[in-house]
């Protein structure tokens, strides 16, 4: 991912990580039963960190896809969790299994083929911790990643005062639809407020196309 995992990897090595959440985020909970994501699909979570969010996911029937390429983050994830993580080595990547998470240490641009054809994803931290250059090749592969009519929950964040500074870097409606549109269909689910004040907003995306197609 170029400046934008370099990026990634300064705010883990520097233990800015304030961003991951000890409990399920709210917008999760609240919004994905919605989404009418099949029950045993498997879930893609791009730059998962140690995100609690694949447990809850997990918990709900579905198997889970994590991938970071910070070997720290899939590590701490491991950490707390109580079960003894399988090691995996696939196409020259190295990851870890726990139950139904897998957790793969790489590049989101760089998966191996295999992992097309998802029906579900969660973006609560991907698309707002990349710089604007490297955005759309993101919507790009994230739409090369799922099959028709896959759904998705992404979370978006706006902290008043800091439009032009990030991450988290702020993506508006028009910019999503610039992103996304060609690829998915784009609906607005809700908006909060986190416990800093910053403004997040909940959007469900499907894949374009005919299933089976």
């Amino acid at each position: 991912m170029d400046d934008a995992g370099d990026e990634w990897q300064a705010r883990w090595s520097d233990g800015r990580i304030g961003f991951h959440r000890d409990a399920v985020h709210p917008m999760l909970a609240g919004y994905w039963p919605s989404l009418g994501a099949p029950g045993d699909s498997d879930v893609l979570v791009p730059l998962c960190g140690k995100s609690v969010d694949m447990r809850w996911l997990e918990g709900r029937g579905h198997s889970v896809t994590g991938v970071d390429r910070v070997a720290a983050a899939l590590a701490g994830f491991a950490a707390e969790d109580p079960r003894v993580p399988e090691r995996l080595r696939h196409e020259g990547i190295d990851g870890l299994r726990l139950g139904r998470i897998t957790l793969w240490r790489a590049d989101i641009f760089h998966l191996p083929l295999g992992n097309r054809g998802r029906m579900a994803f969660y973006d609560r931290a991907a698309l707002v911790a990349l710089p604007a250059p490297t955005r759309m090749r993101y919507a790009v592969i994230l739409a090369q990643l799922c099959a028709p009519g896959a759904v998705g929950l992404l979370i978006t964040v706006h902290r008043p005062g800091r439009a032009g500074e990030g991450p988290p870097y702020l993506v508006d409606e028009e910019e999503l639809e610039r992103l996304f549109g060609a690829n998915f269909r784009l609906r607005a689910l809700g908006r909060g407020v986190d416990a800093a004040g910053a403004e997040e907003f909940a959007w469900r995306l499907e894949r374009k196309g005919n299933r089976g197609s």
